[in-house]
């Protein structure tokens, strides 16, 4: 076992949190790629050394269920993180976020 791998497991076993962000003006129906990227990190940092990129396909639908999948790097690791539309109240999207 190489000293990374106790952390890779206890990542890969599926840290979820949740993260709460506003839409953009105007009544937009997304939440920007950018700013999942961004709750990522700020998210994940903490449970790994180095957060590097984090990379998401396209924006998140502002629905309920609705889900898109990205990519981050973090202590030499490549790691799926799916994120979750779990509620919208107003103009504020709630949102979960795990590990694969």
């Amino acid at each position: 076992m190489t000293p990374n791998q106790p952390r890779r497991l206890a990542i890969r076993a599926g840290i979820a949190t949740a993260a709460l962000i506003a839409l953009s003006a105007c009544g937009a129906d997304v939440v920007d790629q950018q700013d999942v990227e961004q709750q990522i990190s700020e998210k994940f940092g903490s449970e790994l050394d180095q957060v590097g990129d984090v990379s998401c396909p396209e924006d998140l639908a502002a629905k309920v269920d609705a889900t898109v999948t990205c990519v981050m790097t973090g202590d030499g690791q490549e790691y799926d993180v799916d994120v979750t539309v779990t509620s919208i109240d107003g103009d504020k999207v709630l949102f979960d976020m795990e590990v694969k």
